[in-house]
């Protein structure tokens, strides 16, 4: 008698996602971050120029600054203008572990955070995230900034004197923030772009869009204080998910809190 047919053969293979493809520049620049660390580049060493980076990766120079700017973000160099980007001395710091907040949902009714916080004196010796205002301008490069304004100023002298009358901001504004989206990988409208007057009104637009007073809102914890004050405004409810500075988020928690709770929203920023 032949033999059976195998039933293996039969059996469609198994569906194996594929990972997805870090974007060219994170690939660059974590090809970068690996020669910095293996010590390839010594601290205060010049790196490739943006230009001869993208050369030799065989992306755009748009591609390959954005890796550059990645590693500063990582503080693994440092721009000098008119010199280029050299590897920056690594700062030795503690490093927090994960947070713990409670595990319900409460009302918030205390004072304004923000307006404590901004009179609370702060020893010179300690570093607080937790303020609206930078704590030294050394996070800035303030020549590019300074280039930037001037030449702003100058192609737009009008929008010195009078104010923006568009709703929505000005349409050249949502054009621009359009084009700058396509880096990040969104295909975005202008016309369906709103330019509010600060994040936080941005953030209350769309808690309104989807909150009603008494929701639940998980928030990453600890945040931003003027999210705790907006909250309390809309009269919602926060629930707080641990988070730890250097992986963010705890995701088994928020999939813990969607199961549990009702949560309506999540507000984080992953990455600031």
């Amino acid at each position: 008698m032949p033999a059976p047919p195998s039933t293996l053969a039969l059996c469609p293979a198994p569906s194996v996602e594929p990972v997805p493809a870090l974007p060219l520049y994170q690939q660059i620049a974590q090809t970068l971050a690996q020669l910095i660390h293996s010590g390839a580049f010594k601290v205060g060493q010049r790196l490739p120029s943006v230009r001869a980076t993208a050369l030799t990766q065989g992306v755009s120079i748009s591609t390959a600054m954005q890796a550059y700017r990645q590693l500063e973000e990582q503080g693994l160099v440092q721009a000098r203008p008119k010199a280029g980007y050299f590897v920056k001395r690594a700062q030795r710091i503690a490093q927090p572990g994960l947070s713990a907040p409670p595990q319900r949902s409460f009302l918030l009714e205390r004072q304004s955070r923000s307006e404590a916080f901004a009179m609370l004196h702060q020893p010179g010796d300690r570093a607080t995230f937790g303020g609206f205002t930078p704590q030294s301008s050394e996070l800035f490069d303030e020549d590019r900034l300074r280039v930037a304004i001037g030449r702003a100023s100058r192609v737009h002298r009008h929008s010195l004197t009078e104010y923006n009358k568009a709703d929505a901001g000005r349409p050249a504004l949502r054009q621009a923030v359009a084009q700058r989206a396509l880096q990040l990988g969104c295909a975005l409208d202008a016309s369906d772009i709103v330019i509010t007057a600060s994040c936080t009104q941005a953030v209350s637009l769309c808690l309104r869009a989807v909150t009603q007073p008494g929701d639940v809102v998980a928030l990453e914890s600890p945040t931003f204080f003027g999210y705790l004050d907006l909250i309390e405004s809309l009269g919602l409810r926060v629930l707080e998910i641990p988070t730890h500075p250097a992986t963010g988020l705890s995701l088994p928690a928020l999939e813990l809190a969607l199961d549990t709770q009702p949560v309506r929203a999540v507000l984080a920023a992953p990455t600031l």
